[in-house]
């Protein structure tokens, strides 16, 4: 991938996934949008679209807008824990999200 191309998917997904999405109607509908681009711009630059992975972080453990997001065209979704003083918080977190993102 090119750098000027790298640099367009990145500002894309940074805009498009991370800071508008207001919930999993918005994820499904940008993440189209940006796959169909991204699409377009791997067949310019002599890329197979297929071999370009997505990955969205910093998402809130919501199970709706993890699925939203998986439907739309990533590759994967990596929920983000609030900060905690302790270890067994953390712990406790991490079980609680598991529970909200996993069952």
């Amino acid at each position: 991938m090119t750098d000027a191309l790298g640099l367009r998917v990145a500002g894309l997904l940074t805009s498009r996934l991370c800071h508008d999405l207001v919930g999993p109607l918005g994820a499904v509908s940008n993440g189209l949008e940006l796959i169909a681009e991204d699409d377009a711009m791997a067949k310019e630059a002599g890329r197979d679209p297929r071999s370009i992975t997505i990955s969205v972080y910093g998402q809130p453990p919501d199970r709706t807008v993890v699925q939203s997001l998986l439907n739309a065209g990533a590759d994967r979704v990596v929920v983000r824990p609030e900060h905690v003083e302790t270890e067994a918080e953390m712990g406790e977190q991490l079980e609680r999200m598991a529970e909200a993102v996993l069952r």
